[in-house]
Protein backbone atom coordinates (compact mmCIF):
# COMPACT_ATOMS: atom_id res chain seq x y z
CA UNK A 1 0.00 0.00 0.00
CA UNK A 2 2.94 2.06 0.88
CA UNK A 3 4.85 1.67 -2.79
CA UNK A 4 1.33 2.39 -4.45
CA UNK A 5 0.84 5.65 -2.66
CA UNK A 6 4.51 6.43 -4.02
CA UNK A 7 4.08 5.18 -7.16
CA UNK A 8 0.81 7.65 -7.53
CA UNK A 9 2.39 10.32 -5.96
CA UNK A 10 4.75 10.28 -8.89
CA UNK A 11 2.13 10.02 -11.91
CA UNK A 12 0.66 12.79 -9.97
CA UNK A 13 3.68 14.84 -11.03
CA UNK A 14 3.45 13.78 -14.67
CA UNK A 15 7.45 13.31 -14.32
CA UNK A 16 8.41 10.00 -13.27
CA UNK A 17 12.02 9.31 -12.11
CA UNK A 18 12.41 6.48 -13.45
CA UNK A 19 15.40 4.11 -12.77
CA UNK A 20 16.07 6.92 -9.63
CA UNK A 21 13.40 8.30 -6.99
CA UNK A 22 13.33 11.88 -7.06
CA UNK A 23 14.89 13.61 -3.51
CA UNK A 24 12.18 16.19 -1.76
CA UNK A 25 9.32 14.84 -4.01
CA UNK A 26 6.09 13.32 -2.78
CA UNK A 27 5.94 10.06 -1.75
CA UNK A 28 2.36 9.68 -1.13
CA UNK A 29 2.46 9.89 2.38
CA UNK A 30 1.51 13.98 4.21
CA UNK A 31 4.41 15.60 5.18
CA UNK A 32 7.32 12.97 4.40
CA UNK A 33 9.19 13.87 1.11
CA UNK A 34 11.47 11.46 -0.75
CA UNK A 35 14.94 11.08 1.46
CA UNK A 36 18.11 12.21 -0.75
CA UNK A 37 20.46 9.86 0.73
CA UNK A 38 18.70 6.70 2.47
CA UNK A 39 21.40 4.33 2.38
CA UNK A 40 24.40 6.37 4.37
CA UNK A 41 21.58 7.64 6.62
CA UNK A 42 20.38 4.36 8.08
CA UNK A 43 23.50 2.48 7.73
CA UNK A 44 25.19 5.52 9.97
CA UNK A 45 21.71 5.54 12.28
CA UNK A 46 21.98 2.02 12.35
CA UNK A 47 25.25 2.02 13.20
CA UNK A 48 25.32 4.82 16.20
CA UNK A 49 22.36 2.76 18.24
CA UNK A 50 24.88 -0.09 18.19
CA UNK A 51 27.33 2.06 19.55
CA UNK A 52 25.32 3.39 22.36
CA UNK A 53 23.76 -0.02 22.99
CA UNK A 54 27.21 -0.84 23.83
CA UNK A 55 26.39 1.20 26.94
CA UNK A 56 23.93 -1.19 28.46
CA UNK A 57 24.45 -4.51 30.07
CA UNK A 58 24.37 -7.38 28.10
CA UNK A 59 21.35 -9.00 29.99
CA UNK A 60 19.03 -5.92 29.23
CA UNK A 61 16.39 -7.24 27.47
CA UNK A 62 15.39 -3.60 25.42
CA UNK A 63 19.44 -3.98 24.14
CA UNK A 64 18.63 -7.34 22.86
CA UNK A 65 15.58 -6.90 20.97
CA UNK A 66 16.97 -3.73 19.54
CA UNK A 67 20.13 -5.04 18.92
CA UNK A 68 19.09 -7.93 17.00
CA UNK A 69 16.85 -5.72 15.18
CA UNK A 70 19.05 -3.04 14.47
CA UNK A 71 21.42 -5.52 13.03
CA UNK A 72 19.19 -7.36 10.70
CA UNK A 73 17.88 -4.64 9.00
CA UNK A 74 21.73 -2.91 8.97
CA UNK A 75 22.37 -6.13 6.49
CA UNK A 76 19.87 -5.44 4.52
CA UNK A 77 19.94 -1.85 4.07
CA UNK A 78 23.90 -3.09 3.85
CA UNK A 79 23.01 -6.06 0.86
CA UNK A 80 21.87 -3.36 -1.61
CA UNK A 81 25.09 -1.81 -3.11
CA UNK A 82 24.67 1.15 -5.44
CA UNK A 83 26.43 1.15 -8.88
CA UNK A 84 29.61 2.78 -9.04
CA UNK A 85 29.96 2.45 -4.77
CA UNK A 86 33.47 1.10 -4.99
CA UNK A 87 34.70 3.64 -7.34
CA UNK A 88 33.32 6.25 -5.54
CA UNK A 89 34.55 4.87 -2.14
CA UNK A 90 38.52 4.53 -3.85
CA UNK A 91 37.72 8.53 -4.68
CA UNK A 92 36.83 9.29 -1.06
CA UNK A 93 39.40 7.36 0.28
CA UNK A 94 42.23 9.94 -2.18
CA UNK A 95 40.57 12.50 -0.96
CA UNK A 96 41.02 12.17 2.60
CA UNK A 97 44.62 10.92 1.96
CA UNK A 98 45.14 13.63 0.37
CA UNK A 99 43.14 16.32 2.74
CA UNK A 100 42.90 14.39 6.30
CA UNK A 101 41.02 17.95 6.96
CA UNK A 102 38.19 16.44 5.42
CA UNK A 103 37.65 14.69 8.65
CA UNK A 104 37.20 16.74 11.08
CA UNK A 105 33.40 17.29 12.32
CA UNK A 106 31.78 15.65 9.45
CA UNK A 107 29.58 12.49 10.24
CA UNK A 108 31.91 9.56 9.48
CA UNK A 109 30.78 6.33 9.53
CA UNK A 110 32.39 2.69 8.94
CA UNK A 111 31.72 0.55 6.10
CA UNK A 112 33.99 -2.79 5.32
CA UNK A 113 36.13 -1.78 8.03
CA UNK A 114 37.00 1.89 6.39
CA UNK A 115 36.09 5.32 7.15
CA UNK A 116 33.88 7.76 5.10
CA UNK A 117 31.26 10.40 4.98
CA UNK A 118 27.89 10.59 4.94
CA UNK A 119 26.31 12.26 2.24
CA UNK A 120 25.55 16.35 2.08
CA UNK A 121 23.08 18.40 0.86
CA UNK A 122 23.65 21.31 -1.24
CA UNK A 123 26.39 23.31 -0.44
CA UNK A 124 24.19 26.57 -0.47
CA UNK A 125 22.18 25.82 2.56
CA UNK A 126 22.36 29.93 3.44
CA UNK A 127 18.94 32.02 2.14
CA UNK A 128 19.76 33.57 -0.54
CA UNK A 129 16.83 34.75 -2.48
CA UNK A 130 17.26 38.25 -3.65
CA UNK A 131 20.81 38.33 -3.44
CA UNK A 132 22.68 40.49 -5.82
CA UNK A 133 23.77 39.06 -8.86
CA UNK A 134 27.67 39.78 -8.01
CA UNK A 135 29.48 40.28 -4.53
CA UNK A 136 32.97 42.06 -4.12
CA UNK A 137 33.92 39.49 -1.85
CA UNK A 138 35.41 42.17 0.16
CA UNK A 139 35.30 42.06 4.00
CA UNK A 140 32.25 43.58 5.42
CA UNK A 141 32.49 46.00 8.35
CA UNK A 142 30.12 44.83 11.54
CA UNK A 143 26.94 45.54 11.32
CA UNK A 144 24.63 46.49 14.00
CA UNK A 145 21.32 44.45 13.44
CA UNK A 146 17.86 45.41 14.29
CA UNK A 147 14.97 43.60 14.17
CA UNK A 148 12.98 42.78 10.91
CA UNK A 149 13.57 41.35 8.11
CA UNK A 150 17.41 40.99 6.50
CA UNK A 151 18.71 42.59 3.57
CA UNK A 152 20.71 40.72 0.62
CA UNK A 153 23.70 42.21 2.35
CA UNK A 154 22.91 41.52 5.64
CA UNK A 155 22.14 37.87 4.72
CA UNK A 156 25.30 37.57 2.47
CA UNK A 157 27.52 38.66 5.96
CA UNK A 158 25.30 36.01 8.47
CA UNK A 159 26.34 33.47 6.08
CA UNK A 160 29.81 33.93 5.85
CA UNK A 161 29.82 35.06 10.09
CA UNK A 162 27.97 32.02 11.16
CA UNK A 163 28.64 29.44 8.22
CA UNK A 164 26.88 26.32 7.51
CA UNK A 165 29.04 24.26 10.32
CA UNK A 166 31.48 22.45 8.08
CA UNK A 167 30.30 23.21 4.35
CA UNK A 168 31.10 26.96 5.49
CA UNK A 169 34.45 26.07 6.72
CA UNK A 170 35.33 23.58 3.39
CA UNK A 171 34.16 27.14 0.88
CA UNK A 172 36.22 29.39 2.94
CA UNK A 173 39.23 26.58 3.38
CA UNK A 174 38.96 26.18 -0.17
CA UNK A 175 38.95 22.50 0.16
CA UNK A 176 37.16 19.81 -1.85
CA UNK A 177 34.07 18.89 -2.37
CA UNK A 178 33.39 15.40 -0.70
CA UNK A 179 31.47 13.55 -3.63
CA UNK A 180 27.87 11.81 -2.19
CA UNK A 181 27.67 7.93 -2.43
CA UNK A 182 25.76 7.12 -5.39
CA UNK A 183 21.99 7.30 -4.94
CA UNK A 184 20.46 3.45 -4.99
CA UNK A 185 17.68 2.54 -7.94
CA UNK A 186 13.94 2.52 -7.50
CA UNK A 187 14.22 -1.46 -7.13
CA UNK A 188 17.04 -1.72 -4.52
CA UNK A 189 15.16 1.07 -2.29
CA UNK A 190 11.84 -1.57 -3.34
CA UNK A 191 13.80 -4.44 -2.21
CA UNK A 192 14.77 -3.06 1.33
CA UNK A 193 11.10 -1.36 2.06
CA UNK A 194 9.70 -5.30 0.92
CA UNK A 195 12.64 -7.31 3.04
CA UNK A 196 12.38 -4.65 6.23
CA UNK A 197 8.45 -4.73 5.94
CA UNK A 198 8.02 -1.21 7.74
CA UNK A 199 6.92 0.87 5.03
CA UNK A 200 8.44 3.01 2.89
CA UNK A 201 12.33 3.74 3.59
CA UNK A 202 11.60 7.43 4.92
CA UNK A 203 9.54 5.92 7.56
CA UNK A 204 12.32 3.26 8.24
CA UNK A 205 14.58 6.36 8.53
CA UNK A 206 12.22 7.62 10.96
CA UNK A 207 12.03 4.88 12.80
CA UNK A 208 15.26 4.39 13.03
CA UNK A 209 16.22 7.23 14.34
CA UNK A 210 13.55 7.97 16.72
CA UNK A 211 14.88 4.21 18.01
CA UNK A 212 18.10 6.41 18.61
CA UNK A 213 17.12 8.75 20.69
CA UNK A 214 15.27 6.23 22.35
CA UNK A 215 18.40 4.47 23.55
CA UNK A 216 19.54 7.76 25.68
CA UNK A 217 16.41 7.82 27.49
CA UNK A 218 16.29 3.71 28.33
CA UNK A 219 20.40 4.50 29.43
CA UNK A 220 19.21 7.24 31.68
CA UNK A 221 16.11 5.70 33.56
CA UNK A 222 18.42 2.42 33.34
CA UNK A 223 15.55 0.13 32.26
CA UNK A 224 17.43 -2.81 33.36
CA UNK A 225 17.39 -2.03 36.79
CA UNK A 226 15.06 -3.85 39.77
CA UNK A 227 12.54 -1.93 40.73
CA UNK A 228 12.25 0.19 43.83
CA UNK A 229 9.42 -1.70 44.62
CA UNK A 230 8.86 -5.09 44.11
CA UNK A 231 5.97 -6.18 42.00
CA UNK A 232 2.60 -7.69 43.47
CA UNK A 233 2.73 -11.55 42.97
CA UNK A 234 1.59 -12.72 39.82
CA UNK A 235 1.19 -8.54 38.51
CA UNK A 236 3.14 -9.60 35.20
CA UNK A 237 1.51 -12.65 34.70
CA UNK A 238 -1.13 -13.21 31.60
CA UNK A 239 -4.52 -13.23 31.83
CA UNK A 240 -6.32 -16.73 32.11
CA UNK A 241 -8.61 -17.32 29.15
CA UNK A 242 -11.76 -18.10 28.93
CA UNK A 243 -13.50 -20.29 26.27
CA UNK A 244 -17.56 -20.46 25.83
CA UNK A 245 -18.89 -23.83 27.03
CA UNK A 246 -15.50 -24.78 29.21
CA UNK A 247 -16.52 -24.38 33.22
CA UNK A 248 -12.33 -23.95 33.84
CA UNK A 249 -9.92 -21.22 32.89
CA UNK A 250 -7.10 -22.04 30.58
CA UNK A 251 -3.30 -20.46 30.21
CA UNK A 252 -2.32 -18.85 27.42
CA UNK A 253 0.22 -20.73 25.26
CA UNK A 254 3.73 -21.18 26.00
Amino acid sequence: MRVTRRLLAEVARSKPSGQFLTPHTPTGLTGLLTHPFPRPTLISVYNQTLAKLQALPTNSLYRQSVEGLTKHRLAIVEAQVPEGFKEWEQRVADLVKQHPELGEGRNVQLVSGQQYFMSQETHTKFDDRGMEAEWDAEEEPEIERGEGPRTARERKYEASEVGEGVVAKEIQSHLPTVPNEPPLTTAQISTIEEQVAAGLIEEVIQVAQAELELVDVMAEHKVWEDLEEAPVSGQWSYFARIQPGVGTTQAPPK
